[in-house]
């Protein structure tokens, strides 16, 4: 079984202040088919990831070392939030997904699990044997999500051995835990889920 981590209260009030003073001077990417911004984040900024990568990689048993990092702001002045269910295809090994800042409830399921998040709070599994996605939902004007993705390799040697690239089916094709993720989705939406309150249970 793959392993799957939350943790709360990830960072301090000085870290939180030194990510945020990095987002603001970092380039901006607008994607309104996903209803985003984002950002790319320099590590070298934050020389508190360190502890970040140490803690990731004794959680999943793995030598890990930290890649891209993303900053994504969700809200409907860019367009409509969406995120359905899909799996990344990437070298990443392990993602953390971490709650920067909100207003608003958006959940972020796993496989057809579905995670209450919080603010300074993150979510860490492998985004290339967990199918993920959020729950359909209408932003209303003013509200938003703010997320932070930090992404890890494993090595070997000094060397990058992650790879799902190639893993079969291609995007497009027909995967029957996708097309059942992508139903169950629907069916949250026509109607109430529960929610994966006690993280207690990962």
């Amino acid at each position: 079984m793959e392993k799957i981590h939350y943790i709360e209260n990830i960072f301090g009030g000085e870290e939180i202040k030194s990510l945020a003073l990095t987002i603001k001077n970092s380039e901006l990417k607008e994607h309104t088919t996903l209803g985003r911004i984002e950002k790319q984040i320099d590590p070298s900024k934050n020389q508190f990831l360190a502890k970040l990568t140490e803690t990731v990689s004794q959680l999943f048993e793995k030598d890990l070392i930290l890649g891209p990092i993303t900053y994504v702001k969700y809200s409907s002045e860019y367009g409509e939030p969406n995120l359905p269910p899909h799996i990344d295809r990437d070298k990443v090994e392990v993602i953390v997904d971490y709650q920067y800042n909100s207003n608003t409830q958006w959940d972020l399921a796993l496989n057809k699990t579905i995670y209450e998040i919080e603010d300074n709070s993150a979510l860490m599994f492998n985004p290339n044997k967990n199918i993920h996605w959020r729950p359909i939902k209408i932003f209303q004007t003013g509200e938003y999500v703010e997320m932070i993705f930090f992404r890890f390799f494993e090595t070997k040697d000094g060397e990058i051995i992650s790879d799902y690239t190639n893993i079969l089916p291609k995007e497009g094709e027909y995967n029957p835990e996708i097309l059942e993720a992508r139903n169950y989705r629907e069916m949250c939406y026509n109607g109430s889920y529960d929610r994966l309150k006690d993280h207690t249970m990962l």
